[in-house]
């Protein structure tokens, strides 16, 4: 397989730095948001990660920093499309 690796990284696989957080939240819901919340008030260095626009834009109106992960909503797109889920009861 290493025949055909490449010598750079893909672009989704780039490092990415949050500043000097120390905690990440992934997915800014409903849950997300208060767990942020609560983190923030005992003072913890956080940042969230969400790949819904309306949600980023949501949580930032709302005075939380929210990133979105490298490669931006593509990045999601294959795997929350509906064209590939994770085994289990299928959605309502």
């Amino acid at each position: 397989m290493m025949k055909w690796e490449l010598n750079e990284r893909h672009r989704d696989e780039q490092p990415v730095s949050l500043g000097m957080s120390e905690v990440l939240v992934i997915g800014m819901g409903r849950l997300g948001a208060v767990a942020y919340d609560s983190l923030r008030e005992r003072d913890e260095r956080i940042v969230g990660l969400d790949t819904d626009p309306g949600k980023v834009q949501q949580n930032i109106g709302e005075g939380r920093p929210v990133v979105v992960p490298t490669g931006g909503w593509t990045a999601c797109k294959s795997e929350c499309d509906g064209k590939r889920r994770l085994p289990g009861p299928a959605p309502r």
